[in-house]
């Protein structure tokens, strides 16, 4: 129990203390349900640990649907409740963007249409 709480004392720490991006650095692209399996393959050897595999979720993301069979194919491979939630919630995170994304393509679209619109009848009207 002791080590537990220390676990997300240690985690929560890291956290609030990492700069999630500098200035001129590329970001990373988001996590792939493979890349996630691959860390979590080299955390079962004790070259990584998870709290390091929740870090790059956090400051990555994933680029994945996240569903039953997906976390308990991560179960499966050794993924524990810190990182499963992690990843459940940046999954939620991501349907949300996607969506905020798709309804601003949509906004452009139909602003770039009617600015389309809008010139052709103004050429259209002054001509002779």
């Amino acid at each position: 129990m002791k080590r537990k709480i220390a676990s997300v004392a240690i985690l929560l720490f890291v956290l609030l203390t990492v700069k999630t991006h500098e200035c001129g650095q590329e970001s990373k692209p988001p996590l792939t349900k493979d890349e996630i399996l691959r860390l979590l393959k080299a955390e079962s050897r004790g070259r990584l640990g998870q709290t390091n595999i929740v870090i790059e979720v956090v400051e990555r993301g994933i680029a994945f649907p996240v569903d039953g069979p997906t976390l308990e194919e991560l179960r499966r491979a050794g993924a524990r409740s810190l990182l499963l939630e992690e990843i459940q919630r940046s999954g939620e995170n991501r349907s949300v963007s996607q969506n905020d994304a798709t309804s601003n393509e949509s906004e452009q679209q139909t602003h770039a249409r009617s600015g389309a619109v809008a010139i052709v009848g103004a050429s259209a009207s002054s001509c002779p």
